[in-house]
C-alpha cells in the first residue's frame, strides 16, 4: 500500500446533531486527516447546525429522514460517482453525536496508512468508566450473538467509527436496510470476508448518551432482525415440511419417503427465501452452483435426519412427528452455519 498517495474521505451521517456538531466538523476539517469531508444531513428538523459549517467539504441533504444507513449509502454513492476518487481510496464513517473525538478518528486514519491487510478497520471503544448500562448490555449481547453465529472477535459491534476501502464499500450499496441495522449488515459482510480488525479508541458518552438517536428497543430489534430472519424462514419451511411429512405418513408412506416428500418441497422454498431474504446473495452467475450446493446440503441433512428420527422413534415411545421436531431442532444451528459459510457467502 502506497500510504503517501492514499486518499481518505471522511463521512459524517447526521440527524438532528447536537450544538457542538459544527465545532467538531471544523476540527476534523482542519485536522488534515481527510482529503475531503462529506456531511449528510439526513432530514434534520433544523438546518442551523449545518448552516454554521463554513467549509464542510461536501454537504448533501435528504429531504426527509431516511435512516443512518441510507445516509451512509448516499455518501458512498457520491464518492463512487466521483471520477477523481480511486477505488484504492478509503472511507471513514464518523458519528455526529459526540461519541468520537478527533484523536480517535486520527488513530483509525493512521492505521489505514499501515500495511494492515484489512478490508475494514473498527474504532473499538473500551467501555470502561461511566458507560450507560443500556449501551454496555446492548454491546455485550450483540457481541456474543455475532460471535456465535458469524465468528470473529469483535469487541465493539455497534461502533460508528469504521474505515473501509472504496472498492470494498461498493457492496454495501446492495444492503437493503436503511437504518441502524444497516451497520450490523456492514459488519457481518466484513466478518465474512475474514479481513476485519479494530484498534482501541476512547469511550465517550455525554449526558448518558442522551443525544443519541438510537432507540434501545426499536433499533435493537431492527439490528437483531437480520439474525431472526433465518429463524423465521426456517420455521415457515419447517411448517410446510411437517404438513407434507404428516400427510404422507397418514397415507401409509414410510418415514424415509415421508421425509423425502417434505424435504423435496421445502428445499425449493428454503433456497429462494434464504437466498433473497436472509443472506441477500444476489449474484445471478452463481445461482445454479449455489442451488446445487444447497440441494447437496439438504440431501446430506435429510439422510442424517432420517437415521436420527428412525433411531429415536425405535428406541423411545415418542411419536414420529415428535421425533422429527427434536431432530430438526437440533440440526437448526448447524444448518445455518453451513449455509452462511459455504453456500451464501458474500462475494467481494
Amino acid at each position: 500500500m502506497d500510504s503517501m498517495s492514499l486518499s481518505v474521505i471522511g463521512v459524517i451521517p447526521a440527524f438532528n446533531p447536537p450544538p457542538k456538531f459544527s465545532s467538531f466538523v471544523h476540527k476534523l476539517s482542519n485536522s488534515g486527516l481527510f482529503s475531503e469531508l462529506v456531511v449528510v444531513d439526513d432530514g434534520s428538523a433544523s438546518t442551523d447546525n449545518f448552516d454554521e459549517l463554513k467549509h464542510p467539504g461536501v454537504l448533501i441533504r435528504h429531504e426527509h429522514n431516511r435512516g443512518k444507513g441510507a445516509a451512509i449509502k448516499t455518501a458512498i454513492q457520491h464518492i463512487i460517482d466521483r471520477p477523481d476518487i480511486a477505488d484504492t481510496a478509503w472511507i471513514v464513517t464518523v458519528d455526529a453525536d459526540g461519541q468520537h473525538d478527533v484523536a480517535s478518528v486520527e488513530a483509525v486514519v493512521s492505521h489505514i496508512h499501515k500495511d494492515h491487510g484489512l478490508d475494514m478497520i473498527l474504532g473499538e471503544r473500551l467501555f470502561a468508566g461511566d458507560v450507560p448500562l443500556r449501551s454496555k448490555l446492548g454491546n455485550i449481547a450483540t457481541q456474543l450473538m455475532i460471535k456465535i453465529l458469524f465468528g470473529g472477535g469483535i469487541s465493539d459491534t455497534q461502533t460508528g467509527l469504521r474505515a473501509f476501502s472504496v472498492e470494498f464499500g461498493r457492496q454495501f450499496l446492495d444492503i437493503r436496510s436503511d437504518r441502524y441495522e444497516f451497520e450490523m449488515e456492514m459488519l457481518i459482510r466484513s466478518i465474512k470476508s475474514g479481513k476485519v480488525g479494530g484498534i482501541p479508541i476512547s469511550t465517550i458518552y455525554e449526558d448518558g448518551n442522551a443525544i443519541s438517536n438510537f432507540r434501545p428497543l426499536v433499533d435493537s430489534m431492527r439490528i437483531y432482525w437480520i439474525i431472526f430472519r433465518f429463524a423465521g424462514v426456517s420455521l415457515f419451511v419447517s411448517t410446510i415440511d411437517f404438513i407434507i411429512f404428516g400427510l404422507a405418513s397418514l397415507l401409509g408412506a414410510s418415514i424415509g419417503w415421508s421425509q423425502f416428500a417434505g424435504r423435496g418441497v421445502g428445499t425449493f422454498v428454503s433456497f429462494f427465501l434464504n437466498r433473497s431474504l436472509v443472506f441477500h446473495s444476489d449474484f445471478d452467475d452463481r445461482k445454479i452452483w449455489q442451488f446445487v450446493k444447497f440441494v447437496c446440503l439438504v440431501a446430506a441433512f435429510g439422510i442424517i435426519a432420517n437415521y436420527l428420527i428412525v433411531g429415536l422413534h425405535n428406541r423411545t415411545s415418542l411419536g414420529v412427528i415428535t421425533c422429527k421436531a427434536i431432530v430438526e431442532g437440533g440440526l437448526f444451528i448447524l444448518s445455518f452455519l453451513v449455509q452462511k459459510t459455504l453456500i451464501f457467502k458474500v462475494r467481494k
